[in-house]
């Protein structure tokens, strides 16, 4: 039978699944706030709650006692901090070997410069990474720009120079010698060098 209040619903074609009829829902009525008169709190209790939840509060804190010595172990947001141990000998390690190859090349580039007699400017255009490398390029640096080592020998003695003594070359003489020759620049320099002899 059926309620003659509730209209019947139709049929749905054949193969169609039924709508699904549910009525809304009639709201609950919100309750209203109760209204607190100070004269009926119970301090006591309400002090014993308050206590509780900070007791609670701090076993909670204590809980993140661990994570606050990772943020320490992590650095705070400072880099170095936030580094382990072995990363900061790591980058250490790095930094020296950095260095000392440098040291290593300087010390290649000079060795290298002096075997092969290079001038100053061949050697500051040295290159390479390695002892090799470096030899193989100042080989090919000589073969392109061959360096002409000064010739080693013995000055030429200067009469003007050293003591004008009994037997020594009088001054006069090689004034006239130059003259002669029409070297007057060694006319002047031994006139001057007769100025500044005493007699």
């Amino acid at each position: 039978m059926t309620d003659p209040a509730i209209p019947p619903t139709p049929e749905p074609p054949h193969g169609e699944p039924a709508p699904a009829t549910n009525p809304p829902a009639p709201e609950a009525p919100k309750p209203e706030p109760p209204t607190v008169k100070t004269d009926e709190i119970d301090w006591k209790a309400e002090a014993r709650k308050w206590e509780e939840r900070s007791k609670e509060n701090f076993k909670e804190l204590e809980k993140l006692k661990p994570l606050e010595r990772l943020a320490a172990a992590l650095g705070d947001g400072e880099p170095e901090k936030g580094k382990t141990e072995l990363e900061q000998i790591t980058e250490r390690l790095a930094k020296h070997e950095e260095e000392l190859g440098k040291a290593n090349l300087a010390r290649w580039r000079a060795e290298i410069a002096n075997a092969k007699q290079l001038t100053p400017e061949q050697a500051a255009e040295l290159r390479g990474e390695t002892a090799e490398e470096l030899s193989a390029h100042a080989d090919r640096l000589l073969t392109l720009f061959p360096t002409v080592p000064a010739a080693p020998g013995t000055p030429r003695p200067d009469p003007s120079q050293g003591g004008q003594g009994g037997n020594g070359v009088n001054l006069d003489s090689q004034i006239a010698e130059a003259q002669k020759a029409g070297d007057f620049r060694r006319v002047i320099a031994l006139q001057r060098q007769k100025l500044v002899q005493p007699n």
